[in-house]
């Protein structure tokens, strides 16, 4: 009973310290893996006797190699490092080095770094998307407590002269957020002056799914579904728009008491 024990204690620690060593294993490895779990340890022995035959061959014929750790910028995907296999190299990424370990014949060693730093660049991701939302107030009295419109929105509120029939427009507030594509955004905050008094505070949530050119990344136009803007107790403003980049687009409007509240939104790429 104790033989047996101590054969399979031997057998258990034999997987797994093979398995701990091949945790960071060279990419352009041909060497044969050992089985999971479950199969019989006889099996996994002899499994490890053909690999370690195969891996003191394989040392004898790399005996003179070069070993190199080169420096990276960005963290490069194994799939991605595993077109350095067409060189006779071993591969070994360091990600919390930022560097990629190399062994290989010293004549191949220039032409490797060299076309790992043309592997070295950022990975492609999904866009995003920063969105710059202004909320007007439109007024038939002097609201003192509000800011003027600043010139960037004179041609937004020139277009609403011709439609709206209020004398006076303000800009309450301007909200900057970012999005990734397909993601969402959500701001929240307060609003002081509103009110009756200027001391008084008035809450906003804004909420939308920025969505590329519906689904075409090379379109010039963001879509924000399920756009909502909610300020205090009864303004609301929910719609869903396609917005062109650079653009400044009157999304929605919605009145409370004698004044207009307006949203205005403009979308910019960020990469």
């Amino acid at each position: 009973m104790r033989i047996y024990a101590k054969a399979l204690i031997l057998v258990v620690c034999l997987w797994i310290v093979p398995t701990h060593a091949f945790a960071q294993a060279d990419l352009c490895s041909s060497l044969p893996s050992i089985s999971s779990p479950g199969t019989p340890p006889e099996i996994i022995v002899e499994q490890m006797k053909q690999r370690g035959a195969l891996l003191s061959m394989q040392e004898q014929q790399r005996e003179g190699w070069t070993s190199k750790i080169i420096s990276v910028k960005n963290n490069i995907p194994s799939t991605t490092l595993q077109a350095l296999c067409i060189f006779r190299a071993e591969v070994v990424p360091q990600p919390p080095l930022h560097a990629v370990s190399v062994r290989a014949p010293q004549d191949q060693i220039a032409a490797i770094e060299d076309a790992i730093k043309r592997l070295d660049v950022p990975q492609q991701g999904p866009k995003s998307v920063e969105l710059t939302v202004q909320v007007m107030v439109a007024s038939d009295r002097d609201e003192t407590m509000l800011k003027m419109v600043p010139s960037s929105l004179k041609p937004v509120v020139d277009q609403l002269k011709g439609l709206l029939s209020y004398k006076q427009y303000y800009l309450l507030d301007t909200l900057i957020g970012t999005g990734a594509d397909s993601r969402s955004v959500s701001l929240s905050g307060d609003v002081v002056g509103l009110r009756a008094t200027p001391a008084e505070i008035s809450s906003y949530q804004f909420y939308a799914t920025v969505r590329i050119g519906n689904g075409d990344p090379s379109a010039s136009t963001v879509r924000l579904s399920n756009l909502r803007y909610n300020l205090g107790s009864g303004i609301v403003i929910n719609t869903e728009i396609d917005i062109p980049f650079g653009k400044q687009v009157v999304v929605g409007k919605t009145t409370s008491g004698d004044r207009a509240f307006i949203l205005v939104v403009s979308a910019t790429v960020m990469n």
